[in-house]
């Protein structure tokens, strides 16, 4: 089994924000070992490891928690329910579970958060209907999955859940006796001041025929209808266990509500399943499949929700079996209308985990689904959606692995989608070779599409052409053709498993329409069965760090998407400088063609991660924990904070070797200037250097170091111009990928008129520790026949000396208040004869 879900997908278009250099993903792939062959496993998914997060343009996005387990009173909470009021304001309901994650007949309670300001702010929690009791109380009672329903034309709220006693859906005995504790019932709870109290009720005889078993009803929101000879009806859609299966029907009203009965039960293998009223009044029932086929099952009545036709498969709408949400973009639209044939779809768009919030938008009534926006590419479950009543709608959905309940908004421009239908084909490659697939493509908009562009996103190694599109008026439609080219790694597959693949249309203005293809692919690989892995990374959280940097002992989050590229399954684990790669990344058999989301692991903040301002990630990845069967990925740097390398440098005043000892400035004699970098940025530097000065293997926010002295040679035409030409020094540094360069002019030296005398004089420095801290020392000493004035000159101060006699000597030691110094010098300026000529001695780094 899967230590954690996983959701199919394909790398990031070269060109999308996915794979910028700048803090974006980086990508590692390892091909192929020959083994053992084995059968496709999974077909993969087409849409980015990592798609722009909900909170990026266009349109507007915000996200709050609602509810976490194991606060509030509540060890879990589960199964969302959203409505708007007729007044806007904001009902949100969930179970609370007291005890663990149990559905009924743990005597779970209903409750309510209530938002006055369109999701801003929300009321601390009430009770709907409260259960009681621990789960082995003899008289205990509990409320689970909530649904509103709102009557629009009296104002009256619903919340629809069950009430249990001792069984829960699987367990529920036939019959309707409210009374019986071996039955799992119907209740309501109605609400006539816009939700602040409720008067509980039990529908069990009107909403379940006596010879069926379980029932409930499906949490979220259930509708009233707008159009036709059933307009006003209130329709919440509930599920059975009957006959051996699970079936789905309606339970309506036609009374606001004072009495409800139940439409015919129908189909088989059906789940939780909504309904929305299509803009010609049909209601269209949407799915969760208990038959495992992973899509959403399709249906329609034509009778106000009393009985449905033959249930379809929609693969457009993949699903990991799972509750998931259907509305109406615009509620109050005239019947057949154009604003009446656009709906909403959302659920974890995958199939093989409970991951990748999605919502959809269809522009035809349901019969495809172009605009396509992912909320939370990580762990996310049932999910419901409604009209906010101000032009953006509410997504109230579980996170947190089912433990939180969280509340998202956002605007129609948000979707950043284009009316314009898709239609891909099914379509058979061989491995390695390409097919040409005809893209349908019709505007459903209400003005003319513009040219625009179209390609087909595929699993990693497969490649597509993108194609030009022309313009269409208004129910125009264009058939283009895509060269879609498989994997040499691609395994063979069959058409009851395809590889998922999507066409993505981009209009001329941004917007974009996909739609969903299936490819059966034959041959397999030259050569048998191939292991092989391509691992995506990405830093994802958009927090600021200039406004608010990271402290030592924070959790940086860090996301990996791992794919088997190859044809064979193997088991995925990780190892690198990231915590919880192992077990938070392990897949204990990825299946060839599937792929995971690690959004589990993160780096700890240390203090030299800080001192930088960012940290590298570094991983391997392994298949089947073979040291050979392995890649590397190397991520971009993570910034921890705003980083701002800088580098100054200084040069001390320019001092004269004379190399001949003629005590004359001749050619050949050398000017010397002490040069001086200084970390005037707020990282770490490392590098610095310059070529003939000095290479310092890393500098500290606000140390200053030597960085050797510059030499210039005197010509015999520097001598007869008395000057020495000017030049600039330049020291390079890098922190991360930053690179810095700090410049300095070092001024033209003017040679003295007056001759320089020859003085003997023997000069010494050193450096030693004394109580902790470093003292240097210099001492010079007069080897010749007159007395001579000495200044000794050191970072940490001068000290001078006047008529020296020959044979003695002058010595000084200056603290430096420092534990450490890097390799320096002391000068010593000597004056002889009324010329002064400079002396100079080094000293060794030193650390106590």
């Amino acid at each position: 089994m899967p230590l954690h879900p996983s959701t199919p997908a394909t790398p990031p278009d070269p060109r999308s924000p996915a794979c910028a250099r700048r803090r974006g993903s980086r990508t590692a792939l390892a091909a192929g070992l020959s083994l053992l062959l084995v059968a496709p496993a999974a077909s993969a998914q087409a849409f980015d490891p990592f798609p722009p997060a909900a909170t990026d343009g266009p349109g507007t996005f915000s996200e709050q928690t609602l509810a976490v387990g194991g606060t509030g009173g509540y060890a879990n909470y589960r199964i969302p329910a959203l409505t708007t009021t007729n007044d806007g304001t904001i009902l949100a309901s969930y179970d609370g579970r007291p005890f663990n994650a149990g559905d009924a007949p743990q005597p779970n309670s209903i409750l309510q958060r209530v938002s006055r300001d369109g999701g801003a702010t929300w009321e601390a929690t009430t009770v709907v209907a409260a259960g009681y009791g621990t789960n082995s109380s003899p008289d205990k009672y509990g409320f689970s999955d909530p649904s509103y329903v709102v009557d629009r034309e009296t104002g009256t709220i619903f919340n629809f859940h069950v009430k249990s006693f001792d069984q829960g859906f699987g367990g529920s005995a036939t019959g309707i006796d409210p009374t019986n504790r071996q039955i799992l019932h119907a209740a309501v709870s109605v609400s006539e001041d816009g939700g602040e109290t409720w008067e509980g009720r039990v529908i069990t005889e009107g909403a379940k025929d006596p010879s069926w078993a379980g029932i409930f009803a499906a949490s979220g929101e259930g509708i009233q209808l707008r159009y036709g000879e059933h307009a006003g009806r209130l329709v919440q859609q509930f599920t059975a266990r009957t006959g051996g299966t699970y079936k789905a029907y309606s339970v309506y009203s036609d009374d606001h509500g004072a009495t409800w009965q139940h439409g015919e039960a129908f189909g088989t293998g059906m789940d939780e399943n909504k309904s929305v009223e299509l803009s010609d009044g049909r209601v269209m029932m949407n799915s969760r499949d208990s038959a495992g086929s992973k899509y959403r099952k399709i249906a329609f009545s034509s009778d106000g929700g009393h009985t449905y036709g033959p249930v379809t498969l929609d693969r457009q709408l993949p699903d990991p079996t799972n509750n998931a949400s259907i509305s109406r973009l615009y509620p109050d639209a005239p019947e057949g209308s154009a604003e009446a044939k656009m709906l909403l779809f959302s659920n974890s768009n995958s199939t093989t985990g409970r991951e990748n919030v999605t919502v959809r938008l269809s522009c035809d009534d349901g019969a495809t689904w172009p605009g396509f926006r992912v909320v939370n590419p990580g762990s996310g479950a049932y999910s419901t959606l409604s009209p906010l009543g101000d032009g953006r709608f509410g997504l109230l959905y579980e996170t947190q692995g089912m433990n939180a309940i969280s509340f998202a908004s956002f605007d129609q421009a948000w979707l950043n989608a284009t009316c314009a239908s898709t239609v891909v084909p099914d379509t058979t490659v061989a491995t390695g070779a390409t097919v040409q697939v005809p893209v349908r493509v019709t505007n459903q908009n209400q003005a003319p599409l513009a040219a625009s562009r179209l390609t087909i996103d595929a699993p990693v190694g497969w490649s597509a052409t993108t194609v030009d599109v022309p313009a269409l008026a208004v129910g125009e439609t264009a058939t283009v053709q895509v060269a879609l080219t498989a994997s040499a790694t691609a395994a063979a597959t069959t058409a009851a498993n395809p590889v998922r693949v999507q066409s993505v249309l981009t209009a001329a203005d941004g917007t974009q329409a996909r739609a969903y293809g299936y490819v059966t692919v034959t041959g397999g690989p030259a050569g048998g069965a191939v292991t092989s892995l391509a691992v995506f990374g990405k830093y994802t959280t958009d927090r600021d760090v200039a406004a608010q940097p990271y402290t030592v002992g924070e959790r940086v989050p860090y996301s990996f998407r791992v794919y088997n590229t190859g044809t064979t399954a193997y088991r995925s684990t990780a190892t690198g400088n990231l915590t919880n790669l192992s077990p938070g990344c392990n897949w204990s058999s990825l299946p060839a063609g599937g792929t995971y989301l690690c959004a589990l692991a993160y780096r700890v903040v240390t203090a030299g991660d800080l001192a930088d301002g960012f940290f590298v990630p570094e991983t391997r990845w392994y298949m089947n924990a073979d040291q050979a069967s392995s890649v590397s990925l190397t991520g971009e740097p993570v910034d921890l904070v705003d980083r701002r390398p800088s580098l100054a440098v200084t040069v001390g005043e320019p001092t004269v070797e004379d190399t001949d000892g003629t005590g004359s400035v001749n050619a050949g004699d050398v000017v010397v200037n002490q040069v001086t970098v200084r970390n005037t940025g707020n990282v770490r530097l490392t590098g610095v250097g310059a070529t003939g000065l000095c290479t310092l293997p890393e500098l500290a926010a606000g140390a200053e170091a030597s960085c050797g002295t510059v030499r210039r040679t005197l010509t015999a035409a520097d001598v007869a111009a008395g000057s020495l030409a000017g030049r600039t020094v330049t020291v390079d540094a890098v922190n991360g990928d930053l690179a810095v360069t700090g410049r300095v002019d070092v001024a033209p030296y003017e040679l003295p008129t007056t001759p320089v005398s020859p003085v003997a004089v023997d000069v010494a420095a050193s450096a030693q520790c004394v109580a902790g801290k470093v003292q240097l020392t210099g001492r010079a000493v007069n080897a010749g026949d007159e007395a001579v004035d000495v200044t000794i000159r050191t970072s940490a101060g001068s000290k001078s000396f006047a008529g020296v006699e020959a044979g003695r000597s002058a010595s000084q030691r200056f603290a430096t208040r420092s534990a450490s110094v890097a390799t320096g010098q002391v000068s010593f300026d000597v004056t002889a004869g009324g010329a002064t000529s400079t002396l100079v001695a080094s000293y060794d780094a030193t650390s106590c």
